[in-house]
């Protein structure tokens, strides 16, 4: 294949089959159970095709967790990506460079604070530009001389690289690349803005090669890469690793799709040894290699009882060493910010370290640019593997961390119960969505629905459905719209899916008019595991259905219905009641309210069983205005209730929330911690549902994560959709065994 052919679409279907996930069962040596599998994460990506391939590993100080590879290195000869796939990692080299350069500092060679100028004489006389315009250039003397420090944080005035470093980047010597750099003047003083630079770090390689004595190259393979074991790190791939080596790709002029490219920073072929090195970006490598490097630096620079670098080095090449009135956080050779510190490269690897988790992400793939939010990849794919994995998030976002104290019950667990993380669609024919829910049919399929359109209120939104099936998600169908008699329409909102036992039809409740307080309820069923549905039935003047949150069926048969309203009075009354339907919902009654909507503005309760599934305890939760999550009791299957209350330590910011009691008696509640802002978005346990506890942070990232469903499967799994900022819908699989 010609090396910029577009990729069809008949070649790439077959990712979704071939998934390559291979794996390195050290976690069950290092742990004694098999690593958690990210499979479920990348498939999605996959099956859009906005990647060609990738290899993902995860690591902490002791080894390596798991090691999984998808996808193919090359389409076009149906070669899958493994987990030797050989990647040039780019501006990943960087950190290495600082290292290696570091171990000069450790032994009193250098010094970050030494002016360059002391060890390369070339940059003596640099001059700085005062003004320039089209028709002329002003230098000056510099206010201070140009240090150490700021070629090793992006600070020093450098371009990113001088005129003659064309067409290719290893065209120069080294020696003769800085030199070029010295003969520029300066953009700016140094240490007074940042500008990303490849000429700083290859001018902290070249002062290797002077104070060492060694070529450049030459000192990296004898100091760190032969005694760390990275054996397939080099700046010249060999013919065989050639041959593992992924293809670079780039979306197509349409953004349908990929279609291969070449490296465009370097010469080929990239085995000639008459290509220079170029410390900056010119490493090849293997996520194993990486992943040796990496854990030498979260081991505070040592690595299997041999030093390399003082912890010392290692915490300040690993800081923020940008002043502190730049707003860019950059230490020496690598980024940091967040509690966290890792460097990418051009084509998308990534390294990722997390000393407050102890967790080391490596993400290895070749892609010159994303389809649309295909660069998403790496940050979600580093989150997923801190959630399975458990690690907890960096001290930046402790107050959502995966292992907080909650002051509701105790501390919470991890990440290790979520099996599945994923969105039920990518892209639909509408840019907003909310009020999720889920349901296992009859025959055991499992199917969602939720409200789509331009935005909440507008007479577009209608109802879609996605099943839940061979291991996928069906695309998504409008199923019921506002559409009126006159040709009127008016929005949808909340759908409430219901599957009653027996043989009865799946049920599907939901809410049409222009506002909360003048909508009516509407009912379709489906005798097909909600392939295809019924014409629209509507309830009763007064009965509205399941307002948010799913039904119960009591072991009478009768299904209780949790529902409120809110009045048009201002300020409008927040009031919850019950409704019920002792005959598979052909005829309903309606309790009292069970509060007067002001003291405690209560609406879309959730119903929990607090003897057995279907007994006569019950226990109603859910949202209010008053910044706490509320609970109210029934001891006689929901005919009367008790006096509402606010549960101290379960806060609500007035978003939704949703609660399920397991077989084992134990409930869950989904909810948003927060008293202001739906994020973060938290998994909370309870034995006797008074005293709560998280256990799983669903979402902690900035937006809107909100509107949870919550069901336990007749597999004993749990299941959890979302709204996610208002885009898509998340589908989140726990095993509540671990919780």
């Amino acid at each position: 294949m010609n090396s910029r052919q577009k990729i069809t679409f008949g070649c790439v279907w077959k990712w979704r089959g071939i998934g390559s996930f291979l794996f390195l069962m050290m976690a069950g040596a290092l742990h004694g159970a098999k690593a958690p599998s990210l499979k479920d994460f990348f498939q999605p990506y996959l099956n859009r095709h906005v990647v060609a391939g990738a290899v993902a590993l995860v690591a902490n100080k002791d080894g390596v967790l798991g090691t999984e590879a998808f996808g193919y290195a090359d389409v076009a000869q149906h070669r899958p990506m493994k987990t030797d796939t050989v990647f040039w990692i780019a501006s990943q080299s960087k950190p290495i460079t600082t290292t290696a350069f570091m171990m000069l500092v450790d032994e009193g060679k250098v010094s970050v604070d030494d002016p360059v100028e002391k060890y390369l004489p070339e940059f003596k006389g640099q001059m700085v530009i005062a003004e320039q315009d089209e028709a002329h250039v002003l230098l000056r003397k510099p206010s201070r001389l140009l240090a150490v420090r700021d070629i090793l944080s992006h600070t020093s005035g450098f371009r990113f690289k001088t005129p003659v470093e064309q067409p290719t980047l290893d065209l120069l010597p080294l020696r003769d690349a800085v030199r070029t750099h010295a003969l520029m003047p300066l953009q700016w003083e140094p240490g007074s803005k940042y500008q990303y630079s490849n000429a700083g770090i290859n001018t902290v390689g070249r002062i290797i090669e002077v104070v060492s004595g060694m070529a450049y190259e030459d000192f990296l393979r004898t100091r760190l890469f032969e005694p760390l074991g990275m054996k397939e790190t080099t700046f010249w791939p060999s013919e065989a690793q050639v041959r593992r080596m992924a293809k670079v790709y780039k979306p197509n002029k349409d953004k349908s799709g990929l279609e291969e490219t070449l490296y465009d920073q370097m010469k080929y072929p990239l085995t000639d040894r008459t290509r220079y090195p170029f410390p900056a970006g010119g490493l090849f490598s293997t996520a194993a290699d990486v992943a040796r490097f990496a854990r030498m630096i979260l081991n505070g620079g040592q690595l299997d009882g041999r030093r390399y670098l003082s912890a010392a080095a290692v915490k300040q090449m690993t800081s923020k060493q940008t002043p502190a009135a730049l707003k860019e956080g950059y230490g020496f050779g690598w980024s940091v910010g967040q509690g966290e510190f890792g460097h990418g490269g051009a084509l998308g690897t990534e390294t990722s370290i997390d000393p407050k988790s102890g967790l080391i992400t490596i993400f290895m793939i070749q892609q010159a640019g994303f389809i649309g939010d295909g660069a998403k990849i790496r940050g979600e794919f580093k989150r997923e593997a801190r959630l399975r994995f458990g690690g907890a998030p960096s001290e930046a976002r402790e107050a959502a961390t995966l292992a907080t104290t909650t002051g509701v019950g105790g501390t919470a667990g991890t990440g290790a119960a979520v099996v599945t993380r994923e969105f039920i669609y990518e892209k639909a024919p509408y840019p907003s969505c909310h009020a999720s829910t889920i349901v296992e049919t009859t025959a055991g399929g499992i199917v969602a629905a939720w409200f789509g359109g331009t935005a909440e209120k507008n007479p577009d939104v209608g109802i879609w459905v996605s099943r839940f099936e061979r291991g996928a998600w069906t695309t998504s169908v409008e199923v019921a719209n506002g559409v009126q008699a006159d040709g009127k329409r008016h929005p949808t909102w909340n759908p409430v899916l219901f599957q009653p036992r027996g043989n009865a039809p799946l049920m599907l409740f939901y809410k049409v008019g222009p506002s909360p307080q003048t909508w009516w309820g509407e009912l379709r069923t489906s005798t097909d595991g909600g392939r295809t549905w019924s014409a629209s039935r509507r309830l009763p003047d007064g009965i509205y259905g399941p307002i948010k949150n799913k039904p119960v069926q009591l072991a009478d048969g009768t299904i209780l219905n949790p529902t409120s309203d809110e009045t048009d009075e201002r300020p409008s009354k927040w009031r919850i009641y019950f409704e019920r339907s002792a005959d598979g919902g052909k005829t309903w009654t309606k309790t009292p309210f069970f509060n007067d909507g002001i003291a405690i503005s209560a609406i879309q309760p959730s119903i929990l069983f607090n003897d057995r599934i279907g007994g006569a305890k019950l226990q109603a939760v859910g949202r209010t205005r008053q910044g706490k999550v509320f609970t109210i009791a029934s001891e006689d299957s929901g005919q009367t209730w008790g006096k509402i209350a606010l549960v101290d330590g379960l806060p609500n910011p007035n978003s939704g929330t949703d609660a399920v009691t397991l077989k084992d008696g134990r409930h869950l509640l989904v909810y948003n911690p927060v008293t202001r802002g739906r994020t973060p978005l938290k998994l909370a346990l309870s034995s006797d549902g008074r005293a709560w506890k998280d256990v799983v942070v669903l979402e902690d990232e900035p937006g809107e994560y909100s509107y949870p469903a919550v069901i336990q499967t007749s597999d004993g799994r749990v299941h959890i959709t979302y709204t996610w900022k208002r885009e898509r819908v998340r589908h989140v699989v726990i095993d509540p065994a671990k919780l």
